[in-house]
């Protein structure tokens, strides 16, 4: 069974999409946590953006920049949390190598 986020931890992650907390101190949260957790962290992030109903025109923006300062709250999620994936996939691509 997945585990769900504690409160904290969607508080942390929604910090995390307000650059309240930093790509390294994100990094550094993930990387404490073991596999299991981390599959269910993914798992409960992509989740997080499915909710936050981003637009065609705002994953396409989001795309061609990932640095883009825009208000919108889709956008500020889908980029933070890019740069969190990206990150975890170089981590799930190293453990499929070994």
């Amino acid at each position: 069974m997945k585990r769900c986020l504690t409160i904290e931890e969607e508080i942390f992650i929604n910090q995390f999409s307000q650059n309240i907390h930093s790509l390294e101190t994100m990094n550094e949260w993930f990387n404490s946590h073991g596999i299991t957790d981390k599959k269910d962290i993914i798992y409960n992030l992509l989740n997080m953006v499915i909710q936050s109903r981003p637009t065609y025109e705002d994953i396409s923006e989001s795309a061609f920049s990932i640095k883009k300062n825009t208000s919108s709250s889709a956008i500020k999620l889908l980029n933070r949390i890019s740069h969190l994936l990206n990150s975890v996939m170089r981590f799930v691509i190293y453990l499929k190598k070994n």
